[in-house]
């Protein structure tokens, strides 16, 4: 369940969703508060991303629930143990975990068995690596901290 937003945590989301949304010749577009379906397939089941890269046809669709396989990019500002297996146990390939309280971030790709096989981490400043098919350096010096 996603906690209450403050300014700071909509910031983030877009400071990052311009940069996906500047890449647009990929067809892939950054579509904020997306349910992604889950292993059981209903409402229940699906997890939401603060942010997601989806195919730009995906925002013409009457569909609810994203299919995980075509989520290039989650992005949750703020997330547990919990929520990032979630996200590996429904096959979402990349999820990129922001953290404004420390000024970090965190890059998890390859999910296998209900884990991310990759784990990449950073601190803000340091530009975010975001695989194929995104193949983008996600910058993060003008992200803002919590106070």
């Amino acid at each position: 369940m996603h906690q209450p937003r403050r300014g700071k945590h909509a910031e983030v989301v877009r400071v990052l969703r311009r940069q996906i949304d500047a890449d647009v010749h990929k067809g892939l577009v950054a579509y904020e508060v997306v349910s992604i379906r889950g292993r059981g397939g209903g409402m229940g089941d699906a997890v939401t991303a603060d942010l997601a890269a989806l195919p730009a046809e995906w925002g013409a669709s009457d569909e609810t629930l994203a299919d995980p396989h075509d989520v290039a990019l989650a992005v949750e500002v703020g997330a547990d143990e919990q929520q990032v297996a979630r996200y590996a146990g429904d096959g979402v390939p990349v999820l990129l975990v922001v953290d404004p309280r420390h000024g970090d971030w965190t890059l998890y790709d390859r999910p296998e068995g209900g884990r991310y096989q990759g784990v990449h981490q950073g601190h803000y400043g340091d530009d975010i690596p975001v695989p194929e098919p995104l193949s983008l350096a996600l910058a993060t010096g003008l992200l803002p901290r919590y106070g």
